[in-house]
């Protein structure tokens, strides 16, 4: 293929270089275009230099509008008279409608801050440049822009670390030495870096760095070395860095294979505005999958262990599949985007949910990973062995394929996480599934392929039958899926114990799934072969009607979180949207997070989980406290301890214990006289992850009411008993074996969200290993609950679960009542985790217990409102308060200590 390809592609498509008026107006057109051109790279300098508030804000819009209209005056002088205002009206059109969008990304707060607040404003600005160059210069300028946003999303350092070593690769690709040699150098290339990222040799990338790199090399340098030996790789080599380095790839780790023969081949080669327009057309898709993945991830998805009957399973079932959506959401983005600058790439995701048999599937849920499977395994494969049969051919091409698509996903998944994925349910699920494939196969080609419903016309036994093979396929497809994530084979076939065989609901619940799939495939695949879908059509004289339909679904979908419009819903409703904003973890994924962190648990096991994304970012030091000399295993029912007298650096902050194995200064046993002693109980929001000593709540508390205490007055103690990973009954067992000793006036218990389910995480644990309870009321719960140490902690958890309320109303009568005996006043203090959805659900679990106890009650579930998550926590894969959110946290206690003194005395007023 000739370097004059480009150019030549570029005239058919109508963006050959334009005759010009007249010739005397050509400085007026240059000085436009440079004048233009700098204020739209000023308008992205703003978002760079953090000038303004973040994403496409006034600033931003301000100046890029400036830019565009100048580069709209040039381009209006240059155009002949008859094409003038077509062309401008579909220029402003796609402009609109990109700034819409990147308005909801940020009214949406979608994918997090790096879309909306980086990758956005560069794409909205980068197209309106992009459209405006020349043809010829367009590929030079998107490997460009796509550099300047590896730049701003990764930060400049570790971007240029990536594109060295990028560059080197992909050097090592065209060394004037043998193919053979050549493929050699790369792997063993590969290799070294392999060994680095399991951190077998001294040297290693930035952690933010090796998922990017391995997204953009690990399968696109095996189709580019496939393209380069068949001679079909892209010529220029503006479009052979920009394949590698292409835009959005910095931001999405997780990224569709692109076809290098495809990229280039399909470079402009329609209408361009007809491709602008399905490029914002699939981001609005994309935009729509991102927002009911968020409703089911957040609202909808429960954990294994709430499964407790037919209709939970079935939830449970659904909705795990259903998380699906957020690779389909985020593939469509990306294409959609890769469109803005001419690369007319194929549909990633068809209707995959509508699939009628696991053949239909594969060829539907993502497309071009099945295609890279064909082309670099399945079809080499098949035509070598067809000469002894076509069925031989099939089976050992397909067994193969999927054999591959196995070993490549746990080899995706060494570079994300620097270990490989390699589990039963992982195993088994593809093995599974590429039996059913084959089956499918052999049966289509046998009897050839079933007729679909994406033709025209089809009759009424046509349309029942897809539609109840469809209903067939998604719902096997459930249960795979739910095998996939599971931890492992156990707890997956633990999940229908829970089915009710013997009752009629049951059945009458998986007719109505069935029946509601059927319909729902039925109607689909009518709307879609009736073009309803966005983006289905590319013809010029439709722009203006697709246009106009994406356009309005965008002002939808921006109204529906804008305050005049939610201040109009129930407080409910404007509570969800709030949640669903926020994109935040589920609360299953929370609570994951939060036991990884405190036991070293990697419970991730498909790449489209928002918590693998908090564990690629997390630093491989960044240890759980009993890894440290400042912690150690107690093998009883408090499981851990800090190590008195330790002194470290953990989680980047200075880690001090005092010599009763507390955070904290180091104070005497017996409580001075003129001195009022608070004991405070908690885990590790109060022994202060991350901060420095001295620089948690308690701490800074404490110094505040000395500070201002009158001379002669009582001076204060704040005595931290909180040890990381403390649950509520181990703060029971601790308030009797220390905390009492030391004679506090009051004791503070710090509570969070989910109390009532650490206990019962707790207990399980404790009872899988063996562990003696250390009160006859717990092991009285865990006869009535049937827990006993050989079953799953699945199944333990399962059981126990219906008890944690029960165990959490004894465990605070048991705090308060000890505190009552000796004169402590007991106080209850409910602080939210940062990240929570749903809080208010989560708050009124816990709160009315500790009423009923008879704590005092404090109440501190506002205390994050008006700051972003990013300003009050430590770090995107750490969700403790950093050094802002404690001040914050002490500032309001300090109110509340003044408007309430009775917080730090005792009971009995005698006491000084």
């Amino acid at each position: 293929m000739s370097e004059d390809t480009i150019p030549e592609r570029a005239a058919v498509a109508g963006l050959e270089p334009r005759a010009l008026p007249a010739p005397g107006g050509e400085r007026v057109r240059t000085a436009l275009a440079v004048a233009g051109f700098g204020i739209l790279a000023a308008s992205a300098g703003v978002e760079v230099l953090r000038i303004g508030s973040p994403g496409l804000g006034p600033p931003q819009l301000a100046l890029a509008m400036a830019g565009f209209g100048l580069l709209l005056a040039r381009d209006w002088l240059q155009a002949p008279g008859a094409e003038r205002t077509a062309d401008l009206a579909r220029y402003l059109t796609i402009a609109a409608e990109l700034a819409v969008l990147t308005l909801v990304f940020t009214a949406w707060q979608l994918e997090g801050p790096g879309l909306y607040e980086k990758l956005a404003p560069i794409v909205f600005v980068g197209f309106l440049v992009h459209h405006a160059l020349p043809a010829e210069w367009r590929p030079t300028g998107f490997l460009l822009l796509s550099l300047i946003a590896a730049g701003v999303i990764l930060g400049p350092a570790p971007a240029v670390l990536l594109v060295a070593v990028g560059a080197v690769l992909i050097g090592l690709c065209h060394l004037p030495v043998r193919f053979g040699v050549r493929v050699a150098l790369v792997a063993g290339a590969g290799g070294l870096l392999a060994l680095a990222r399991a951190g077998l040799l001294p040297w290693e990338l930035p952690a933010v760095v090796w998922p990017v790199l391995a997204s953009m090399f690990m399968f696109r340098l095996v189709v580019y070395l496939y393209d380069l030996r068949h001679g079909n790789a892209p010529p220029r080599l503006s479009q052979r860095l920009s394949y590698f380095f292409m835009l959005p790839n910095p931001l999405f780790p997780l990224f569709p294979v692109v076809d290098a023969s495809t990229y280039h081949r399909r470079y402009y080669d329609a209408a361009p505005f007809a491709v602008y327009q399905r490029g914002v057309e699939w981001m609005l898709r994309g935009t729509l999958h991102l927002i009911a993945y968020r409703v089911i991830y957040q609202r909808l998805t429960i954990s294994p262990t709430e499964v407790a009957d037919t209709g939970t399973l079935v939830q449970y079932l659904v909705t795990t599949f259903g998380l699906y959506l957020r690779v389909s959401g985020q593939f469509h983005l990306i294409a959609g985007m890769l469109h803005l600058f001419g690369h007319r790439l194929p549909e990633t995701h068809r209707l995959y949910f509508l699939a009628s048999s696991f053949t239909d599937l594969w060829r539907r849920i993502n497309i071009y990973w099945k295609d890279f499977i064909q082309k670099i395994f399945f079809y080499p494969v098949y035509f070598r062995v067809r000469k002894h049969g076509e069925t031989a051919g099939l089976v050992v091409a397909t067994v193969l394929a999927f054999v591959a698509t196995w070993a490549l996903h746990s080899y995706q998944w060494f570079w994300f996480l620097g270990r490989p994925l390699l589990t039963g349910p992982d195993m088994l699920f593809w093995a599974m599934l590429a039996g059913l494939v084959l089956v499918n196969s052999l049966i289509e080609r046998k009897h050839g392929r079933m007729r679909k419903l994406d033709e025209r016309s089809f009759s009424a036994g046509q349309m029942v039958s897809l539609g109840l093979r469809s209903a067939g396929t998604f719902l096997l497809m459930c249960v795979l899926w739910a095998m996939w994530n599971s931890a492992s084979l156990a707890e997956w076939a633990s999940l229908f114990r829970a089915v009710e065989w013997g009752s009629g609901r049951t059945y009458v619940l998986l007719g109505a799934i069935a029946g509601l799939a059927a319909a729902a495939a039925v109607v689909g695949r009518y709307l879609a072969a009736a073009g309803l879908r966005l983006g289905g059509s590319e013809a010029p004289h439709g722009f203006a009607r697709r246009a106009g339909f994406a356009g309005a679904g965008m002002v939808l979908v921006l109204l529906a979180v804008q305050p005049a419009v939610t201040s109009r819903f129930p407080l409910e409703q404007q509570v969800v949207l709030r949640d669903l904003r926020q994109g935040d973890l589920s609360p299953r994924d929370a609570e994951l997070l939060k036991r990884g962190y405190y036991e070293n648990l990697m419970a991730v096991s498909q790449l489209n989980s928002r918590l693998w994304e908090v564990y690629t970012q997390r630093p491989k030091d960044w240890q759980f406290i009993a890894q440290t000399p400042a912690g150690r295993l107690t093998n009883d029912f408090l499981d851990k301890e800090l190590v008195p007298g330790a002194a470290i650096v953990w989680h980047g902050a200075a880690f001090r214990v005092n010599r009763w194995g507390m955070r904290d200064r180091d104070y005497e046993r017996t409580r001075p006289s003129a001195v009022r002693r608070i004991v405070v109980l908690g885990a590790s929001y109060v022994v202060g992850s991350g901060v420095g000593d001295g620089k948690n709540f308690e701490s800074l508390l404490e110094d505040r009411l000395n500070g201002d205490a009158p001379a002669g007055g009582p001076r204060y103690e704040f005595l931290n008993f909180a040890v990381p990973g403390y649950t509520v009954v181990q703060q029971l067992a601790l308030l009797d074996r220390k905390v009492l000793d030391f004679e506090p006036d009051a004791m503070w218990f710090v509570a969070h969200p989910d109390e009532s389910l650490d206990i019962v995480n707790h207990l399980v644990k404790m009872v899988r290993a063996g562990v003696a309870m250390p009160y006859p009321e717990l092991d009285e719960v865990l006869r009535r609950a049937e827990v006993t140490p050989d079953l799953s902690e699945a199944e333990a958890t399962r059981r126990l679960q219906p008890f944690h309320q029960e165990l959490l109303a004894w465990v605070y009568r048991q705090m308060v009542a000890r505190c009552r005996e000796r004169g402590i006043r007991p106080v209850w203090i409910y602080l939210p985790a940062t990240r929570t959805v749903q809080p208010e659900a989560m708050r009124e679990t816990v709160l009315p217990a500790a009423r009923e106890a008879g704590f005092a009650l404090v109440d501190l579930s506002d205390i994050y409102d008006g700051f972003r998550y990013e300003d009050i926590t430590i770090a995107v894969y750490d969700s403790h308060p950093n050094e802002q959110g404690h001040q914050n946290i002490a500032d309001r206690l300090y109110r509340q200590v003044r408007a309430r003194p009775e917080l730090v005395t005792g009971l009995d007023e005698r006491r000084p």
